[in-house]
């Protein structure tokens, strides 16, 4: 009987909430820099746990970029929430010369 209770009580728990995943916010998958320009590759971009907090400070950027060279550089974004959800963006940064006819 008392085993029957016990069962019964863990039965009633509340229910388990599942993690939401986070959301990451970019206003354009795509950056046009000029050459040799300073580049903040998180210009912009936001990300919450899914669930209302603020987990913009844990974006890294994965790749790398160089403004140092004309061309289209590809790379990721990623946030990982406290419970290991994860959540990525394609991003490209394209590096072109003002000063050139020869764009990327």
């Amino acid at each position: 009987l008392l085993t029957t209770f016990v069962l019964l009580l863990a039965a009633c728990g509340k229910d388990e909430v599942a993690n939401k995943p986070p959301v990451l916010t970019v206003a354009s998958n795509t950056i046009t820099v000029n050459l040799d320009a300073t580049v903040d590759l998180l210009s912009g971009v936001t990300a919450d746990d899914g669930e209302g907090n603020d987990i913009t400070s844990s974006i890294t950027v994965i790749g790398g970029t160089d403004s140092s060279t004309v061309g289209n550089f590809g790379y990721v974004l990623k946030v990982e929430d406290p419970e290991g959800a994860v959540a990525t963006a394609e991003m490209t940064l394209v590096v072109v010369d003002p000063n050139s006819d020869n764009v990327a």
